[in-house]
């Protein structure tokens, strides 16, 4: 015959109450324990974002902007897609300006330059060059092309701050 103690109860009782508690915490957790922005660069033929608006002619969402905030060390890493429209033969890149609560700039980042063919153009840019310090506050991003000259250009910036 089965016998069944209550000691067994119990233990079996206190299994499923922890692989329950276990599966409610997997599935409420966020996707990322750092938070997330979502900076958009709109400008004349050259914009960072996500996902193409041929409608509007612009990114319809912002990239990612993840702040990394592991051992106090804050790091910013983007990602998104450089878009570069009717500019063939220019060259594109995004920058990314790290700089502390009173403004002031601590590092510079920038992707590598792209080459526009005639038409439309999407770039990836996932995490490139990423900067962390314990003082980083905020980011200016921004997208910039090189003219015939060499000379180099912003179109359009965006800032965020943790």
């Amino acid at each position: 015959m089965f016998k069944i103690t209550q000691g067994s109860t119990i233990v079996r009782s206190l299994a499923t109450a922890a692989a329950t508690l276990a599966l409610i915490t997997v599935a409420a957790a966020p996707a990322s324990a750092w938070p997330v922005d979502h900076p958009k660069v709109v400008g004349p033929h050259l914009d960072f974002g996500s996902n193409w608006n041929g409608a509007l002619g612009e990114p319809a969402d912002g990239g990612n902007l993840r702040w990394d905030t592991t051992g106090g060390v804050v790091t910013p890493t983007l990602s998104g897609r450089l878009f570069m429209n009717n500019v063939g033969g220019l060259r594109g890149r995004l920058r990314i300006d790290y700089y502390d609560a009173a403004h002031n700039r601590i590092a510079l980042r920038h992707s590598t330059w792209r080459t526009a063919a005639p038409g439309f153009n999407a770039f990836d840019f996932v995490d490139f060059a990423p900067y962390g310090g314990n003082n980083v506050y905020g980011v200016e991003v921004s997208t910039q092309y090189e003219d015939a000259a060499g000379d180099i250009h912003t179109v359009a910036s965006v800032e965020e701050t943790i």
